[in-house]
């Protein structure tokens, strides 16, 4: 199983913070070791507007 912090480089709390973030977006669904992506495209929407904003 991959450590999501490991592929971004910040730490396990910066993380979980943007996993929850995510989640209550309704994004992602957290479950104890998954992580599921119902709205793929919301998702990368999202990540589209990030990226915009840098």
């Amino acid at each position: 199983m991959v450590n999501p912090s490991s592929l971004t480089s910040c730490s396990r709390q910066s993380a979980n913070v943007w996993l929850s973030k995510l989640e209550q977006k309704g994004l992602i669904q957290l479950q104890f070791g998954k992580c599921g992506m119902p709205k793929l495209t919301g998702l990368a929407a999202f990540a589209d507007a990030e990226k915009a904003e840098d």
